[in-house]
């Protein structure tokens, strides 16, 4: 599990602050759970911080193109540009390579009988390797 909290306060100086916390567990399916030394909160500009709870291996690829001077709108958007295009990976390497299938396919066979059987196999794959995720690049 990963942990992951932030805290609103005031410092001496009568000043707000915020104080991040975070884990350095690392969980992967492969090899189990250990600590090291990671961060998993990253500043990406003015009063912006991102914080990541899960599989910190993707925290690079999720917070690219998020320069310091980037808004707050424009980080958000990237990000979720980010993971979007992370999704789309893990489906490929994971169910479509793995199926030696595309979309189109997927497209036709939801309209054919054999519905059932194509939703169950995928069903299974998703619930064994739902941590999957591709290697960074």
């Amino acid at each position: 599990m990963t942990i992951c909290i932030a805290a609103i306060g005031k410092g001496l100086d009568g000043k707000e602050l915020i104080v991040f916390a975070t884990d350095h567990m690392v969980s992967t399916e492969q090899i189990g759970q250990f600590e090291v030394p990671v961060c998993k909160y990253r500043e990406l500009a003015n009063n912006n911080v991102a914080m990541l709870a899960g599989d910190p291996l993707i925290f690079d690829r999720l917070t690219e193109n998020c320069l310091r001077n980037s808004t707050h709108d424009q980080a958000k958007a990237n990000i979720h540009k980010n993971m979007g295009t992370l999704r789309s990976e893990v489906i490929q390497k994971v169910y479509l390579d793995v199926f030696q299938i595309d979309y189109e396919y997927i497209q036709a066979a939801l309209q054919g009988e054999r519905t059932k059987r194509l939703r169950r196999k995928l069903i299974n794959r998703y619930q064994q390797s739902s941590s999957a995720l591709p290697p960074q690049s």
